[in-house]
């Protein structure tokens, strides 16, 4: 099989919105925060249209995404990158959750975003129709037979998003931290054992084809100056080529 070569080294960067506004306190700091880091690919889950650059090439995910949409103005993942996009998928009609996937090749590498569900989806919200974990093993499940076919084909691999997990294991279930690493077996885990500015272990990671690595070279906090900017921690850093053993 012949590996495409990347454009690399590049500067990627990734975090959960939750949900910011552009008329909010949070906005301009979450702004200012992302733009300081010059990030050649943009990695952003639970993103108001509002909040989605304006200034690259940006794929997204559909606006279904098994919970209420005001105005469909929400988004789970997007994908911001310099270099156009091809290649793109949403894998809406696979078994995968709906509007939590955007995948693309940019750089000559294929970056897929996720937001795995967190352990209560659709549990007492949504749908009501789930147990605990049950809506994150079907995405893990689902999410493994994408890597296997992307596993096939000639360009690179990064996974990015929240995975909803901490690694080493927190408090979830013995079998669903497992399952992630069962699904993850491919790829280096690059975030795993980094812990974020606050002393906490990380949940939005980077894993990725063995051929590429990931050194964080700064963090985007939950807070500033007392202001409440997420409820997750995100982070930025170089993607280049892993030197051969």
């Amino acid at each position: 099989m012949t590996i495409m070569t990347a454009s690399l080294p590049i500067k990627v960067a990734t975090w959960n919105l939750e949900w910011a506004e552009v008329k909010q306190k949070r906005s301009p700091h979450i702004e200012n925060l992302v733009d300081s880091s010059t990030p050649d690919v943009c990695c952003f889950t639970e993103v108001t249209t509002g909040f989605i650059p304006h200034d690259g090439h940006v794929i997204t995910s559909g606006p279904d995404y098994g919970y209420p949409n005001p105005k469909g103005l929400r988004r789970k993942v997007i994908l911001s990158s310099s270099q156009p996009w091809k290649g793109v998928s949403t894998h809406d009609t696979s078994s995968m959750p709906p509007g939590r996937f955007i995948a693309g090749v940019s750089h000559g590498i294929r970056f897929i975003r996720v937001c795995i569900p967190w352990h209560d989806a659709h549990v007492s919200t949504g749908r009501k129709d789930a147990k605990r974990w049950d809506e994150h093993r079907r995405y893990l499940r689902a999410l493994e037979q994408i890597l296997n076919d992307y596993s096939t084909r000639s360009e690179p691999i990064c996974l990015l998003g929240d995975y909803n997990q901490r690694s080493p294991k927190g408090w979830q279930p013995q079998d669903v931290f497992e399952l992630l690493h069962q699904t993850l077996r491919s790829l280096e885990f690059h975030t795993a054992d980094i812990q974020d500015s606050e002393g906490n272990y990380f949940i939005d990671h980077i894993t990725t084809s063995s051929s590429l690595k990931y050194n964080i070279e700064g963090h985007y906090p939950k807070k500033l100056n007392r202001i409440k900017l997420s409820d997750h921690s995100g982070h930025y850093g170089t993607l280049s080529h892993q030197s051969p053993p």
